[in-house]
């Protein structure tokens, strides 16, 4: 098992990697609970709350995506790595899924148990899913990407960004997902991060990054209050734009806010910690953890409700701190699954022969010609 030393990583994007996963778990709790539906007329400190941090889950997707980039191009992939992250999602889902059938704590279903065996089958957790393939994507993109000038590169970029971003931005449907999937923009995204890498860009405009980032959410959370207040005096929201402009990822707000975090966090000058390496190493292990089918998809059971019992914290008033403890709790525990995994399950796996052939076959089917571009 590689081991990465802190003096191997980036400590600006470390942090950068708990801080988005930490606004993904809250955004989780929001979206998947009763308190998606608060209105500023419920509680005006909750509906802040929900907006400004909860609202922030859909923009971290291209955070991660950006950090994910940022270090696949520098990197000589091998099949391990996909089997590997392959078997911590298959692993995870499978043990939390069976624990709940054989407990009845859910009723047993044969599509959760499938999609716990498959689980980049059918999209249970598409985040990995799109990740997964575009690992096995990145030896022929490098391989295109050597073939052409950077010239050429750019007019690519301008084209995509125009064609994705613009019209996503500029046309606010409810769906503009048929004019592009998820895998083609992690593909984007890969590729804007080579040029940028490449081109040395990122440090000359990471002194814009912060304030590209304000001034991004800064106007998302101004169209949440224009809709609030239509809704309000007019009984109607015009468009939903601010929601739509959280959940398209793709859209241009969602698009900067992201971009300018990931320039500024990526030349932050600061030594990596021991700990937030770990936690930030353990990010995937942790939204697996929590975004398992059988624990938001039953009716008889809902993580948020059933185990952290946020309806009781609501009635309370401490939705807000516990909302911010149980994500912190989540990461924690994710981070102890994840060494646990690591230490246990992947070394018993990297012993196992069939495991090894199925390395072997992904590096002399998809990474034999992978090198590094330079």
């Amino acid at each position: 098992m590689r081991v990465i030393t802190t003096e191997q990583r980036n400590g600006g994007l470390d942090y950068l990697r708990c801080i988005l996963m930490f606004l993904i778990i809250i955004g989780h709790i929001q979206s998947e609970s009763f308190i998606d539906t608060l209105t500023i007329n419920d509680s005006i400190c909750i509906w802040l709350f929900e907006k400004v941090i909860g609202s922030a889950e859909r923009l971290s997707i291209n955070g991660f995506l950006m950090i994910s980039s940022w270090f696949l191009v520098d990197k000589k992939l091998e099949g391990k790595k996909f089997i590997f992250t392959w078997m911590m999602v298959w692993s995870i889902n499978v043990v939390i899924t069976v624990s709940m059938f054989i407990f009845k704590i859910v009723p047993f279903s044969i599509v959760y148990a499938i999609q716990a065996c498959m689980p980049i089958i059918g999209r249970p957790q598409w985040y990995m899913c799109e990740y997964l393939l575009l690992l096995l994507s990145i030896p022929l993109i490098n391989k295109l990407l050597s073939l052409v000038d950077v010239n050429s590169i750019r007019k690519f970029l301008i084209f995509a960004g125009f064609y994705m971003v613009g019209v996503s931005t500029f046309v606010p449907l409810d769906y503009t997902q048929p004019m592009f999937s998820e895998y083609f923009w992690f593909i984007f995204v890969y590729v804007l991060i080579f040029y940028l890498k490449r081109e040395k860009i990122v440090s000359r405009i990471a002194r814009y990054g912060i304030v590209l980032s304000i001034a991004s959410y800064t106007l998302i959370i101004i169209l949440f209050c224009l809709d609030e207040f239509l809704l309000y005096h007019k009984g109607e929201i015009f468009l939903n734009i601010a929601n739509y402009y959280c959940d398209h990822y793709e859209a241009l707000p969602a698009f900067l806010c992201s971009f300018g975090l990931f320039v500024s966090f990526a030349n932050l000058k600061c030594k990596p910690n021991n700990i937030v390496s770990l936690i930030a190493r353990s990010t995937g292990a942790i939204y697996i953890i929590h975004s398992v089918p059988v624990f938001w998809r039953y009716d008889s059971f809902k993580l948020w409700e059933n185990v952290f019992h946020i309806s009781y914290w609501y009635s309370k008033n401490m939705l807000p701190l516990a909302m911010f403890v149980i994500s912190v709790l989540v990461m924690l525990v994710g981070t102890i699954i994840y060494v646990i995994y690591r230490c246990l399950f992947e070394r018993i796996a990297e012993r196992s022969k069939y495991v090894k052939i199925l390395i072997n076959l992904l590096d002399s089917v998809v990474y034999h010609n992978n090198d590094n571009l330079e």
